[in-house]
């Protein structure tokens, strides 16, 4: 997890699809990666805090039987 970065307060949504908060750098733009089994990840997203707290929601969640989340600054 990068310096600043944390994702927290996972959640499924009723709908089936996941949700969670990002609390980063304002400003900072940033890469939400997915994948199934900890090895191929790709990005899902890519996103800058305008605040401290973002909420990123991944409505492809209920296709897989388990998915895992990561996000990492991107360059400048």
């Amino acid at each position: 997890m990068a310096d600043g970065l944390r994702l927290r307060h996972p959640r499924t949504l009723p709908d089936g699809s996941f949700e969670m908060e990002v609390v980063a750098h304002p400003g900072e733009t940033y890469a939400l990666w997915g994948a199934t089994n900890l090895v191929n990840w790709s990005i899902l997203q890519t996103f800058s805090c305008n605040d401290v707290l973002t909420i990123l929601a991944d409505p492809a969640t209920g296709n897989f039987g388990r998915r895992f989340y990561r996000s990492l600054p991107l360059p400048p």
